[in-house]
């Protein structure tokens, strides 16, 4: 005679995120489903990674074309003169950008991992969180060394300017949607809300590292899609994992 332990757990992460097309993937077939299913799960995370080095390269030297520079240059100059003549812009962004740092990013990232390591008891995840975080700063990194990106030279900036791409604004872009991922209940509404968030977000920072003069536009502009491929890359990765609140009742069952 077997005995059932019934528990009430937070909504389960792996296996059970939002697809791409936000519906509700639940592993309930057979197991050569499930396998078929996350094989073709990994194909889409290992593709889209390689991707996202491709293409943030190639956005940096696209950046690096002289008709380019021109055009950006000429924003970057426009904007500063309008955006730092509306009166209080400057102070509100100096506090504002500070949302994009890089101690108030692992601060967030840390500690959202810990809430959700509470909430769920999911340790892998939690450390997914981070890790996340650390490949954004190391794709950056990595890009800086390949890509000789021109940083902004202006007696207007307020205080320090960076090179291709903007890490402050692809960091709050991914902090918003893998922390949002993880906390919320999947469902199509969750999904919207995800993204909603990691666009007003990034929007924000973006707007605050342009007043302040501390990247040319295309910076800024270039960090969104990288952004927000890492967060696709991220809930693959969670969707892929297993379903670790399925796997507990299944071993206290029977």
């Amino acid at each position: 005679m077997s005995d059932t332990v019934h528990t009430t757990t937070s909504p389960p992460v792996g296996r059970f995120t939002p697809s791409s097309g936000g519906a509700v993937h639940q592993s309930g077939g057979s197991l050569a489903d499930d396998e078929a299913m996350g094989r073709h799960i990994l194909v889409k995370i290992i593709v889209a990674s390689v991707a996202l080095v491709l293409g943030t390269i190639g956005l940096g030297f696209f950046s690096l074309l002289d008709s380019v520079k021109e055009i950006d240059a000429a924003a970057y100059r426009g904007s500063l003169s309008v955006l730092q003549a509306i009166p209080g812009m400057v102070w509100i962004s100096e506090r504002v950008t500070s949302l994009g740092s890089i101690p108030a990013n692992y601060g967030m990232a840390i500690g959202g991992g810990f809430i959700v390591w509470l909430q769920r008891r999911n340790a892998v995840v939690a450390l997914l969180i981070v890790a996340t975080l650390i490949a954004t700063h190391a794709l950056q990194k990595v890009t800086g060394m390949i890509v000789d990106g021109v940083i902004p030279v202006d007696d207007r900036i307020i205080g320090a300017a960076g090179p291709y791409f903007s890490g402050g604004v692809a960091r709050v872009v991914v902090l918003a949607g893998i922390l949002a991922t993880a906390a919320l209940p999947p469902s199509r509404e969750a999904d919207r809300l995800v993204w909603r968030l990691v666009m007003v977000l990034g929007f924000v920072e973006a707007l605050t590292r342009l007043v302040l003069g501390r990247h040319w536009p295309i910076d800024l502009i270039a960090s969104f899609p990288i952004g927000i491929t890492i967060v696709w890359i991220f809930r693959r990765i969670v969707e892929w994992l297993p379903d670790p609140s399925k796997t507990m009742t299944e071993n206290r069952t029977g």
